[in-house]
């Protein structure tokens, strides 16, 4: 696991670097802020005593992200957000708990047709932090987040955008157990969002 996230963060610097150079022959930049609905689904997580499925509930989502013009068909950017936490229930329906993701991204959009208005597809990459309180685990988990979509462009509002996402939250590490043990888990929770941003 730390051989993979050396290489996701090895990466993310390549793509930052690139972003930097990018900026110097961008057309245009915009700052934009969103905001989404997370759609219920499920979480897998790993410990020692094997793997377990659970369900969590809808909830919503946060991010500011700021994307450079480089073309009529490409946009390069980097981003932060905050995943609020679903509420998370056993299998009997009682609440157990809540699991925040804060992902911090670079990002690409293309724009197939290269017509304003018309739909772009999306993809983010990034490093995912994990807050963990579900039964008597606690603690931070860290791992890849990513997301692939579609979006669109208001014709008669450029500033505003719609999209649609398939994320991807993952992280594994140390938490807590009860009063002194710890555990070693590996977190995987996927889901389908619905964003709309404004930009500046």
């Amino acid at each position: 696991m730390r051989k993979t996230s050396k290489r996701l963060v090895l990466l993310i610097v390549c793509c930052s670097i690139l972003l930097f150079l990018a900026s110097g022959v961008a057309v245009a930049e915009e700052v934009i802020y969103k905001g989404g609905y997370l759609h219920s689904g499920t979480f897998s997580v790993s410990d020692s005593a094997g793997e377990s499925e659970k369900m969590v509930g809808s909830t919503y989502f946060f991010s500011c992200e700021r994307t450079l013009e480089i073309n009529e068909s490409f946009e390069l950017g980097y981003a932060g957000g905050f995943q609020m936490g679903g509420s998370i229930e056993d299998e009997e329906g009682y609440y157990t708990g809540s699991a925040h993701c804060i992902p911090v991204y670079v990002l690409l959009n293309y724009y197939p047709l290269s017509i304003e208005g018309l739909p772009y597809l999306t993809g983010h990459l990034g490093y995912n932090f994990v807050l963990y309180d579900v039964d008597d685990y606690e603690g931070t988990l860290r791992g890849l987040y990513y997301a692939l979509g579609a979006g669109l462009r208001i014709p008669r509002y450029p500033s505003v955008r719609v999209e649609v996402l398939y994320m991807v939250n993952k992280g594994s590490g140390e938490v807590e157990k009860g009063w002194s043990a710890t555990e070693k888990l590996d977190f995987a929770q996927s889901r389908i969002t619905l964003a709309i941003g404004l930009g500046y």
